[in-house]
């Protein structure tokens, strides 16, 4: 179940992506790039996605993969620490 406490099944897609609690960091990464979205339903679709915000430029396309990683990378260890404290 999901660890921030709501009623759903604990999924790479909903994790990084629709959890009420982690989820909403791209909410804010987003209005902090001044990109408007909407979530897609999978890690991989949401990756292409965020790349393509980046128009063609390459050196935008690297930083956008370096906020993307990185930003999933917190979750991850957020998510880790949240999980191995209830075990």
């Amino acid at each position: 179940m999901c660890v921030s406490g709501w009623d759903s099944l604990e999924s790479s897609s909903h994790l990084f992506l629709h959890c009420n609690f982690f989820g909403y960091v791209w909410h804010y990464i987003y209005r902090w790039l001044g990109i408007s979205s909407v979530t897609p339903n999978t890690v991989t679709s949401h990756f292409t996605q965020f790349m393509s915000a980046a128009g063609g430029a390459n050196p935008r396309q690297s930083m956008m993969q370096v906020f993307w990683f990185a930003t999933v990378w917190e979750i991850w260890k957020v998510f880790e620490n949240i999980h191995f404290e209830e075990i």
